[in-house]
């Protein structure tokens, strides 16, 4: 029997979605709040856009709406958007959580499941970004919808912003990037693949290269996510089913995502 520490450290070592749990740490330095100005500057015209009528009567009472990210994970795009509306977090990563409470003290911060989070006011805006990915079957994405639908404002929106669709996806892409602190230097790569085109799943692979710059201690780090992959027919068929009309918006050079504006019908 092995009697070293470490050795039993490595072995239990969980495999998934490391970056929300024991590597949920380096969450501000890899994905800062600067990287989501653009994608939150959309998103807001989106808002204005579909809810003018709202906009405009909360703008003439002095009063802000309410809107609601589901997997908000760190708060980095609500940073952008709590100066504009009345902001709620939900993730079911206390981690993450945390991350989100420090950056956006005044974000009212709920632990829990998207796909049955019964929040105490009705919101304009339920948003899902990339968080939809981590479900994996159209079942979970239609109990997520309605359940969006019973916390939303009549004729409220619901925004849904997957990473990718069958049409976007290419096995095999893969991106590395860099970023520093004072403490921390980590290396990163991403790597996305489909190993079996039959069902509806892909798994993206992250490689961290991490150096600790107090103690010059280096170790690499692996972590797998396993999420769903479905056309935009299938997003726009079950945002339909859910008691939705939703409008489609493709990808730009500012987004990596498709988004789709769900009003409640």
């Amino acid at each position: 029997m092995c009697s070293n520490p470490e050795h039993h450290q490595q072995r239990d070592k969980p495999t998934h979605n490391r970056l929300y749990h024991d590597l949920a740490y380096l969450w501000p330095l890899l994905s800062p709040p600067d990287n989501y100005i653009a994608e939150t500057s959309i998103l807001q015209q989106v808002i204005e856009d579909k809810l003018s009528g709202q906009v405009k009567a909360a703008d003439e009472a002095g009063e802000q709406l309410l809107i609601t990210e589901l997997g908000a994970g760190g708060g980095h795009a609500l940073f952008h958007l709590r100066d504009h509306f009345k902001c709620t977090a939900v993730d079911i990563s206390e981690d993450m959580l945390h991350h989100c409470k420090h950056l956006n003290p005044g974000v009212i911060c709920v632990a829990t499941d998207m796909r049955n989070v019964s929040l105490e006011e009705k919101q304009d805006v339920i948003l899902i970004h990339d968080s939809i990915d981590y479900l994996t079957t159209e079942e979970d994405i239609l109990l997520t919808f309605e359940n969006a639908r019973k916390n939303l404002k009549p004729h409220g929106l619901l925004i849904v912003a997957p990473t990718y669709t069958t049409e976007t996806f290419e096995s095999g892409e893969s991106a590395t990037d860099h970023q520093s602190s004072r403490e921390l230097d980590v290396t990163y790569t991403t790597r996305v693949i489909d190993p079996d085109t039959d069902d509806d799943l892909f798994e993206m692979h992250l490689e961290y290269h991490i150096t600790d710059l107090r103690t010059n201690f280096a170790t690499v780090e692996h972590d797998i996510h396993l999420c769903g992959l479905f056309s935009i027919a299938a997003w726009a068929s079950l945002l339909s089913r859910s008691g939705f009309d939703p409008e489609l918006f493709e990808q730009t050079e500012e987004t990596a995502w498709t988004l789709f504006a769900a009003t409640l019908t």
